[in-house]
């Protein structure tokens, strides 16, 4: 971020260059020390694949906020000119384009993922986990029209009211 020609970029290093605390970590495991016990005052900026890693882990006190910066990618990295590099490129692209990076992904990601199991059964995202929201909502929507019933039938009373009013004078 240093010597980074993007804009964005270099506005965030000079940015933080300039807080009073040591905001820069030796290593991704320091920052991520610093985010678990500072308590929501520290924010540690990472590549996305450590990041999602992380936090699948114990004892799950951190979570990704927004989006990532860039995608890159996965890389590998060989000796300038080797005879690997051609090789290399072709598996990966094979092994992408067959599914099956995904599919190590989601084993070594989430499917190993220690906070996601409990009774050694896996937590999945359910209508029932969810349900209370929507009661609330119907809940509320239920009393806005019972609500909106009174006031309406309060409105027509005042205006029969005024009504006999006026022709009690009249007459």
């Amino acid at each position: 971020m240093q010597e980074s020609k993007v804009y964005t970029y270099e506005k965030m290093f000079k940015q933080m260059s300039e807080w009073n605390e040591t905001v820069f970590k030796e290593s991704n495991e320091d920052g991520w020390d610093k985010v678990k016990s500072s308590k929501g005052e520290y924010a540690f900026l990472i590549e996305s694949t450590f990041n999602e890693y992380f936090n699948q882990r114990l004892p799950c006190k951190t979570m990704k906020i927004g989006e990532n910066i860039n995608n890159i990618g996965y890389g590998i990295v060989t000796s300038k000119g080797s005879n690997l590099s051609k090789v290399i490129n072709l598996a990966v692209l094979e092994l992408r384009e067959s599914g099956e990076l995904f599919k190590l992904e989601q084993k070594w990601w989430y499917d190993k993922a220690f906070y996601n199991l409990q009774d050694g059964r896996k937590r999945e995202l359910s209508l029932s986990n969810v349900s209370g929201i929507f009661h609330i909502l119907i809940g509320g929507l239920v009393l806005a029209m019972l609500i909106g019933v009174c006031e309406y039938l309060l409105h027509v009373k005042r205006k029969q009211r005024k009504k006999t009013i006026v022709l009690n004078t009249e007459g």
